[in-house]
């Protein structure tokens, strides 16, 4: 386990409103942090190979 780190976590949803709703729940965990958000497939490929998240939560029907 990581102690005293937090979950680094990454949101790929295409909708705008739904994506910030996610990351501000995640935000105000003391216990995880959104590190990556993404809107399209590509894009959610690109950050995954930048930042690589402890966890990825993302939408099964995204475009691209």
């Amino acid at each position: 386990m990581r102690k005293n780190k937090p979950i680094r976590v990454m949101v790929v949803e295409d909708h705008f409103v739904v994506r910030v709703g996610l990351t501000a729940i995640i935000n105000s965990q003391t216990d995880m942090v959104t590190v990556a958000e993404a809107g399209n497939g590509r894009s959610a490929v690109e950050q995954f190979q930048e930042v690589q998240p402890d966890v990825t939560l993302m939408d099964l029907r995204i475009p691209g």
